[in-house]
């Protein structure tokens, strides 16, 4: 898994001689001290390669928030029992455009395990975006289970289109779907490329989802640079000298029988297509652009199913969009960010949310916040597909 997966008990077998250790002091690091946490991501990630925390650690640390628990060592300096990293990504939420924090590299050293240290430090980071007015974050769990205890939920609509996937005409489609391919020619991306990808991708993904991270020049020269370190990269698909079409992929290291393995993070194009189109599709422009001969490659289509959590509750409803109204009278409950608490008058319908305090006389149910935004996004269709 990449180091975009959240390690929260990944090292449990690294640990030797577990001892108690009382709890450190919280803080955001200073620029400076950011490169001070490779040691202890590289420990809790260790199926990331050199190059790929090379990577992380030159592109990433440059912008985002790193928050610790720290306990100051006598002689070798800080030690960390917890950090967690923001990695700032600008989404397409509704119409609006939002910084959202991706929260990533998020470990607990194994000898602080179980001492509830993590709950106190992603408490602190919850409690700092409602502050900062930001409506939510979101994460790729390892262990969802842990992340439900702290108020995150599953997108109800992940990586799903507003687009029907079940039409008729997909269905006949199925049956012969190596008739079907796109037409013009794959090439790899290149740095005079990357405006076009960006004008395209924004396109496609505006007309079939509500929430995406917004793709600019910068985002795809990033994107080259994550994936040439796992010896994959982006491809553009041209017809009559327009992008029609872009293929994000990551190769595996070949099996004893010299097979080729592409993990596809992403397949692009301007209609829609089935899962057993896509494969194919993948692996001809694969096989064109000779990444490897197409008798010896293996295609996987890769899916984050990530998680979200309300950081503010008063900034998340007013971008949410329903197609009939929708009303609710609740007394909503969260157990960390204390802001969040009340009872509300919260109501959606196309032109956004609008949400207001109301006396408890009012109030129909009670509601836990993370069931809550389940309910706000149930018609919202998402697109986050990270890995760092």
């Amino acid at each position: 898994m990449k180091a975009t997966g959240i390690a929260a008990a990944a090292a449990d077998a690294l640990s030797k001689g577990k001892h108690n250790m009382r709890d450190g002091q919280i803080r955001y690091l200073k620029q400076w001290e950011k490169q001070r946490t490779r040691s202890m991501y590289e420990m809790m990630f260790p199926e990331d390669s050199k190059a790929f925390v090379d990577y992380y650690y030159q592109w990433k640390i440059e912008e985002n928030e790193v928050i610790v628990m720290e306990e100051a060592g006598p002689v070798q300096g800080p030690f960390f029992h917890v950090m967690i990293h923001l990695n700032p990504y600008i989404l397409w939420c509704a119409g609006q455009q939002m910084q959202i924090p991706y929260l990533v590299a998020v470990a607990t050293h194994p000898d602080c395990r179980r001492q509830g240290k993590m709950g106190q430090v992603m408490g602190q980071v919850l409690r700092d975006l409602e502050k900062k007015h930001t409506p939510f974050t979101f994460l790729l769990p390892a262990n969802s289970v842990y992340y439900l205890g702290l108020g995150f939920v599953y997108f109800p609509c992940n990586n799903q289109s507003k687009i029907s996937q079940y039409t008729e005409r997909q269905t006949l489609r199925a049956a012969q779907a190596d008739s079907f391919l796109p037409e013009g020619t794959w090439q790899k991306a290149s740095g005079e490329t990357l405006s076009e990808l960006a004008a395209f991708s924004n396109q496609i993904l505006k007309e079939r989802y509500d929430i995406f991270i917004t793709r600019d020049k910068f985002y795809y020269e990033r994107l080259l640079q994550e994936t040439a370190v796992e010896e994959g990269g982006v491809l553009l698909l041209k017809k009559e000298g327009y992008v029609c079409g872009l293929l994000v992929y990551a190769m595996e290291k070949g099996d004893s029988e010299g097979r080729c393995k592409a993990q596809v993070k992403e397949l692009l194009l301007e209609e829609e297509v089935l899962e057993e189109e896509a494969e194919l599709i993948c692996s001809k422009a694969l096989s064109e652009v000779k990444v490897a001969k197409k008798e010896h490659l293996d295609v996987k289509l890769v899916s984050s199913e990530m998680m979200v959590r309300i950081a503010s509750l008063r900034e998340f409803v007013p971008w949410i969009r329903s197609k009939n109204q929708r009303n609710f009278y609740v007394k909503v409950t969260d157990s960390i960010v204390e802001a969040n608490n009340g009872c509300f008058w919260i109501t959606t319908n196309r032109k956004g949310g609008k949400i207001q305090k109301i006396p408890k006389e009012q109030v129909t149910r009670k509601i836990d916040i993370s069931m809550l935004a389940q309910e706000l996004l149930n018609e919202s269709s998402v697109y986050l597909n990270e890995w760092v």
